[in-house]
């Protein structure tokens, strides 16, 4: 029992500040690669900070229609909450939503993502898994609207609020 316990303790404290750097860069590197896509920023009014990699910013395009980037918070019902860690990398670097179905490259640009370093890949999903969820539901994709540009446009004017 004690000689057990002597020996994985070391095994313990190195492995948390692991958890914790994973974390830590996380963050940053999502915030150089994730946030400006998955956390709506209205153009006419203040950032709602509730919406943190909540979803919802609208890409549009003639051939593909309206697409909404995903809820990256933990939210069980409307994020990524029921993901497993390898489920969120294997998306993020294939391409391959949970239930196994090819994710189109305008809602993750995954093939931009196939090349990052592991350790960064699991650091981002560490921090999605460590971050407060966000009950926000996105629209799936759908038809554009009449008024939408006859080219491939991102807009993040009128995504600036919480649906729930």
């Amino acid at each position: 029992g004690r000689v057990r316990a002597r020996l994985l303790l070391p095994l313990i404290l190195a492995a948390a500040p692991a958890a914790a750097y994973d974390a830590a860069a996380g963050k940053r590197l999502y915030s150089q690669h994730c946030a400006m896509c998955h956390t709506p920023a209205p153009m006419l009014t203040p950032r709602d900070p509730r919406l943190n990699l909540a979803g919802g910013a609208k890409t549009t395009s003639p051939f593909f229609g309206a697409r909404f980037t995903r809820n990256l918070t933990p939210d069980p019902e409307t994020g990524l909450g029921a993901w497993s860690l390898p489920e969120i990398l294997r998306a993020v670097r294939s391409g391959v939503a949970r239930d196994g179905r090819h994710i189109h490259w305008l809602d993750m640009p995954w093939d931009r993502f196939s090349n990052f370093d592991e350790a960064d890949l699991t650091a981002i999903g560490v921090y999605l898994k460590s971050i407060p969820p966000v009950k926000h539901r996105v629209p799936p994709p759908g038809p554009g609207a009449p008024g939408d540009p006859p080219a491939l446009s991102v807009y993040f004017g009128d995504s600036g609020k919480l649906i729930q």
